[in-house]
């Protein structure tokens, strides 16, 4: 699945940050998450792909 936000993040905050959880943590990943990152905007299908196949943005 996908889901996108957009918005701001604030720099030296103290908010939690939950990936692989939804809805206060009651829904939770049944799995595992690896190479995780966060880009300072959304990503294109061609720069997904290329990130997919291990070639970068």
């Amino acid at each position: 699945g996908e889901r996108a936000e957009a918005g701001a993040l604030g720099r030296g905050g103290t908010a939690r940050a939950y990936l692989g959880s939804y809805g206060g943590g009651m829904e939770r990943l049944v799995g595992g998450l690896d190479e995780v990152q966060v880009f300072s905007r959304g990503l294109g299908e061609v720069e997904v792909g290329s990130i997919y196949r291990g070639q970068g943005v």
